[in-house]
């Protein structure tokens, strides 16, 4: 980790991709989501992130879980919707290429052009439109049998912190709400960018038709990312591992999409 300390992320971009968090623990966050996505390749393609050629993480911020990534694959790419995070993501990330997307599909990438795409803390906050339609569109730049790491607010999250409004949510399946103000500042999320909600029934039935569902763990204990006689060891300054919080979901490209 220390070799990423400089330049420290500052306060407002930090803000942005994770919350009111001190950079020690912007760090300890992203080492720790790194880690668990690293073991969820590793359990369901047989290889570590950095064992990838081409990787996208789509949603980077300002490079929180990027930066573990750089000087691994041979083409590493991030993408984020707000001009001023992607910037810092691409001047700070050593190797990697990072630009802004437009709110909607399409991406600049080319068709079957990624082995492997993650995405931490994006699909937990879409609309129902606007996340099948990126979707679609992670599927089309994928190449067949490309593995998908995504991370929503899951069955835990509704149960721990819907209260009364769980038994909605599930009810529903797909649940959202209001959370964000906007002020019209240029580190303002978008319009349709709110909380969204999602059961692991409705990821299956819904999320099938564009990719193969293969898992979806829970976010509350990461020892679930363990198997085996596999154990966690300290990353850095990393004290240890707390839960990821939002549910991942582990897809895969089929071969014929």
């Amino acid at each position: 980790m220390e070799k990423f300390r400089d330049p420290e992320v500052p306060a407002d971009l930090s803000r942005y991709t994770c919350g009111p968090v001190d950079f020690e623990d912007f760090l300890q966050s992203g080492a720790e989501v790194y880690t668990e996505l690293d073991l969820a390749s590793r359990k369901h393609s047989g290889r570590g992130l950095r064992e990838f050629n081409r990787i996208l993480d789509f949603g980077c911020g300002c490079g929180r879980i990027l930066r573990f990534l750089a000087g691994g694959p041979s083409a590493l790419h991030g993408c984020d919707i707000n001009a001023k995070i992607a910037g810092f993501a691409e001047r700070s990330v050593p190797n990697a290429q990072v630009y802004q997307n437009s709110l909607m599909p399409p991406l600049r990438y080319g068709d079957g052009e990624f082995e492997l795409v993650y995405s931490f803390s994006v699909f937990s906050h879409l609309t129902q439109q606007v996340e099948n339609e990126w979707l679609r569109e992670l599927v089309r730049i994928g190449k067949p049998g490309c593995l998908y790491l995504l991370s929503v607010h899951g069955d835990w999250v509704i149960d721990a912190t819907l209260g009364e409004e769980a038994d909605k949510a599930r009810a529903e399946g797909f649940h959202m709400r209001k959370v964000y103000e906007r002020s019209g500042a240029d580190l303002d999320f978008p319009e349709y960018y709110e909380a969204s909600y999602h059961t692991s029934e409705y990821i299956r039935r819904a999320w099938s038709p564009y990719l193969e569902i293969v898992d979806i763990v829970k976010g509350d204990n990461p020892s679930r990312y363990l198997w085996g006689d596999l154990q966690f060891e300290p990353i850095g300054t990393v004290p240890g591992f707390r839960p990821m919080g939002q549910d991942l979901v582990v897809g895969r490209k089929r071969a014929l999409d």
